[in-house]
């Protein structure tokens, strides 16, 4: 297994801010009744989601499972489909921000929403 490297520089530049995160990799979960009970005794704040275009019916899947379990925790999507076909991402509802990138860029902006709770 490999974890995606933006979205684990991402955790350590929020980690840095004293921020908890935790990473919950979909693949190795049994199914969305897993992830629900996963996230309901996480009680995260923000959900971050990041997939290439072949993973965006797991991207959607996954904020729709999100805001089931609390709809005021905030979804963020980035990553390269969020980045290339940005228009998939945005008629998401369950979706609250896209961060786009260039790669240096969306670490940046991904650590203040976090951070600041500010980027839309």
């Amino acid at each position: 297994m490999w974890i995606n490297h933006g979205l684990a520089y991402l955790s350590a530049a929020v980690k840095s801010h004293r921020h908890k995160v935790e990473i919950l990799d979909l693949r190795i979960l049994d199914n969305w009744d897993d992830f629900e009970t996963k996230l309901k005794k996480i009680s995260p704040q923000v959900v971050g989601i990041t997939g290439m275009t072949i993973d965006f019916p797991y991207i959607k899947e996954s904020a729709e499972h999100v805001k089931k379990v609390d709809p005021n925790i905030r979804v963020v999507v980035g990553g390269v489909h969020a980045t290339l076909v940005t228009e998939d991402v945005v008629k998401v509802a369950e979706v609250d921000h896209i961060v786009l990138k260039p790669e240096s860029a969306g670490t940046e902006r991904g650590v203040e929403f976090v951070v600041a709770g500010t980027v839309k």
